[in-house]
């Protein structure tokens, strides 16, 4: 706050209320927009803060005295206040501050509500406040009383009248009729002002405040006290209209963001009912598919499984041809080896051929010296030349028949060679047969484990798709709840709509009826 005992006036709407409402203690719980605006402060820089965070040094502590006492007594205070700025400004208010209590009956706190003070009731309350903070002794509260002034007025009145309108009677007769009709106009006003003493004695009823009559009226005696009594009445009036129509601008205010809020939501819930229709139409389409992929996986973990059960099969044939190969191995190794036996065989007749040709060379050499020498012996030695030729001849058949075992020979070993060549490599080639089926049977192993695996995993993918649909057809039921509540909701909303409109007309019958009752 700005410490400037000296700010200039500001002034206010005469049809603003410059309502709060504060604590027991004084803090305040609630101020409206027409006293933050003059005041200078925020919102939240007033809620929480002393209600005096807003008095001006200008007035006296006997009047905050008087508010308190009145309050604590559970009475209302009505009264001229001068309230200070935030930026040190200050403006008058005619302050009329109540009580507030909860459903119990228990005493939760304050409400003042604040109007426009007349100026002349300005100068009398700055006049008055000024005597006060300069001399509090010099403050006279006494009451006067009109009625005795009057009474004194007419009794003066009359005792005069009757003096002059007598003057030639006797001085005695002249008293006595002055003394007659003098009491007797006394007790006729008396009678007459009998009621204005019965009309202060309610207006003071209704408000007996002297520090107030004094600083709003400007006077002490009965037309002071009617005039307070009808400010206070007109404080409470101004009280019940200030807060109605406080209540209906932020009615007011709730209902047209209620509205804006409903009609974001009625767009929001046709958006949710159309996108809960793509919904529900993609869940509807997710349960056929999903039933599709179950039938499907249903039906390729079958074939699966029968293409796990081939493999089986083949992995035994596979075996049976390994069984079949090792033994036709076995087999041909064993003619491996006789055919290498055959060849060594087929050498040694083959050294044994040219044995025999070396002894046929050496018969046949033997006979040729034979026949030399039975030649050398003439007659005597015909006969041995005979036997001598037939040696010779019996040694080149021999050496004849030798070369054609032995050609014969040469061709058995070549066709025995090429026999356990050809063996040897049907051997190696059974024995890559070998490798190769137990390499194919491995595969078939593999192939029959990813085909189980695939099967298994076909199952569960069935088991699956079969809860997605089921989940699918759920999803397509709470969808199609939701969307009946999304209508029963937006039904609603135009039922509150209208009820909004009604209310809205009703506001504004109570504010006519407040207007009216302002008048």
């Amino acid at each position: 706050m700005t410490d400037n005992a000296h700010g200039k006036e500001r002034n206010y709407d005469e049809a603003s209320r410059l309502i709060s409402t504060t604590s027991l203690s004084g803090c305040i719980t609630y101020a409206n927009q027409d006293f933050i605006d003059i005041s200078g402060y925020s919102r939240e820089e007033l809620v929480g803060q002393p209600h005096n965070i807003v008095r001006h040094p200008d007035m006296p502590a006997a009047a905050f005295a008087d508010l308190w006492t009145n309050l604590n007594a559970d009475k209302p205070w009505l009264g001229a206040v001068k309230n200070r700025c935030k930026n040190g400004d200050y403006y008058w208010v005619l302050a009329y501050v109540t009580p507030q209590y909860d459903h119990h009956g228990k005493k939760t706190g304050y409400q003042s509500v604040r109007g426009r003070l007349p100026d002349e009731i300005k100068r009398q309350a700055q006049a008055l406040y000024d005597t006060v903070n300069k001399s509090p002794k010099r403050l006279s509260l006494s009451r006067t009383h009109l009625s005795h002034r009057v009474l004194a007025t007419v009794v003066s009145g009359l005792l005069a009248v009757t003096l002059v309108g007598v003057s030639p009677l006797d001085t005695p007769v002249r008293l006595l009729l002055s003394g007659l009709l003098t009491s007797a106009f006394t007790a006729l006003a008396y009678w007459q002002l009998t009621p204005l003493k019965n009309s202060l004695n309610q207006a003071l009823k209704i408000y007996d405040n002297p520090l107030s009559q004094r600083a709003i009226a400007g006077r002490m005696d009965e037309v002071g006290a009617f005039n307070l009594a009808i400010r206070l009445l007109e404080a409470r009036i101004h009280t019940v209209t200030g807060r109605v129509e406080d209540a209906i601008k932020t009615l007011r205010e709730v209902m047209a963001v209620t509205h804006q809020s409903l009609s974001q939501t009625t767009v929001g819930i046709e958006q949710q009912n159309l996108e809960s229709d793509m919904l529900a139409s993609a869940s509807t389409e997710m349960a056929s598919s999903s039933h599709n992929v179950a039938e499907n996986t249903s039906r390729t973990s079958d074939v699966t499984h029968q293409a796990a059960m081939d493999a089986q099969n083949g992995r035994t044939t596979i075996n049976d041809m390994l069984q079949t190969i090792e033994l036709l191995s076995g087999e041909v190794e064993q003619a491996s080896e006789l055919s290498e036996q055959l060849h060594q065989q087929t050498e040694e007749i083959g050294h044994i051929t040219t044995m025999i040709n070396d002894i046929a060379n050496q018969t046949n050499l033997l006979a040729l010296n034979a026949a030399i020498e039975a030649a050398r012996a003439g007659d005597n030695g015909r006969g041995f030349a005979v036997v001598a030729d037939e040696v010779r001849e019996l040694a080149k058949r021999t050496q004849q028949a030798t070369e054609q075992i032995k050609s014969s020979i040469g061709s058995v070993q070549k066709q025995v060679r090429n026999t356990a060549d050809s063996m040897s490599k049907t051997h190696g080639q059974a024995k890559d047969s070998i490798s190769r089926a137990e390499i194919a049977g491995q595969a078939f192993d593999q192939l029959s484990q990813s085909l189980d695996l695939i099967s298994d995993q076909s199952q569960q993918i069935a088991v699956a798709a079969d809860e997605q649909n089921e989940t699918a057809e759920s999803l397509s039921k709470s969808i199609i709840s939701i969307r009946d509540i999304s209508d029963s909701n937006k039904e609603s909303i135009n039922n509150t709509n209208q009820a909004i409109v009604n209310l809205d007309g009703l506001v504004a019958d109570l504010s006519q009826i407040v207007n009216r009752t302002k008048q």
